[in-house]
């Protein structure tokens, strides 16, 4: 969602706002209070732990090979650790890119239908590479029956996703659309408590209704904006 702010001001030349930037900071608290936040202490943690045996390395001698094993297990996990993140931040980055692109797309009047074919054909090709490396090159059990059917659901409502979205970008701007799309955590907890009746810890709901509250105050706003405007139009 910060990369959606940052990309669609600067190719889009779309206003930031002072209530889109209160959604947003309320959005990215909710998301970090979450994803697990004991992931985030933990790290912090980590780090600090590193930074002290890296200190105790350079001051002391006398235990310089148990150090050292302590620091390569240390570095294995952080080096994991990074590459998570490295990895995390370049699809946010991607992700983002493709919004834009895809509000481009849409300002040229390009049919849904042909974004989505051409979605769908890439991705089938890439699929079809995927499932031949599988059979052949890594011969291991594998669900066909059961993957083909649950991936033509999938695909479905893909597509239907990719519809919305389209319909979604064509009459609102990027920010709003992008800190909403937030809402997806808390419908998916809602799904997998009505069909397998998992439930979350407290801190995940308090992150959750930051996240509603940011929706909340985007839709009020953007109410607000549309009354105005035609209530300017009335006037002319």
């Amino acid at each position: 969602i910060v990369w959606a702010a940052i990309l669609s001001v600067i190719f889009l030349k779309e206003h930031f706002k002072f209530v889109n930037a209160i959604a947003l900071v309320l959005a990215i608290i909710g998301l970090i209070l979450a994803i697990k936040p004991q992931s985030l202490v933990k790290m912090l943690s980590h780090l600090f732990h590193q930074s002290i045996l890296s200190t105790n390395t350079t001051i002391s001698t006398n235990i310089t090979i148990p150090t050292t094993t302590i620091m390569t297990s240390t570095v294995t996990g952080s080096l994991n650790h990074y590459l998570g993140i490295l990895f995390a931040f370049i699809s946010s980055l991607t992700k983002a890119t493709q919004m834009v692109a895809r509000k481009q797309l849409i300002k040229t009047k390009l049919p849904h239908s042909v974004m989505n074919f051409q979605f769908t054909a890439f991705a089938f090709v890439v699929a079809v590479i995927y499932s031949i490396i599988r059979r052949f090159w890594h011969p291991e059990p594998y669900p066909w029956k059961w993957m083909c059917t649950a991936g033509i659901i999938i695909a479905c409502f893909h597509l239907l996703s990719n519809t919305f979205n389209a319909k979604a970008l064509k009459r609102e701007n990027l920010q709003v659309l992008s800190i909403l799309s937030t809402l997806g955590i808390v419908y998916a907890c809602l799904l997998q408590y009505i069909f397998f009746r998992l439930t979350r810890p407290l801190m995940f709901y308090i992150g959750a209704s930051f996240i509603v509250t940011s929706a909340i105050i985007l839709s009020i706003d953007t109410y607000l904006t549309n009354r105005k405007r035609k209530e300017r139009i009335f006037k002319e």
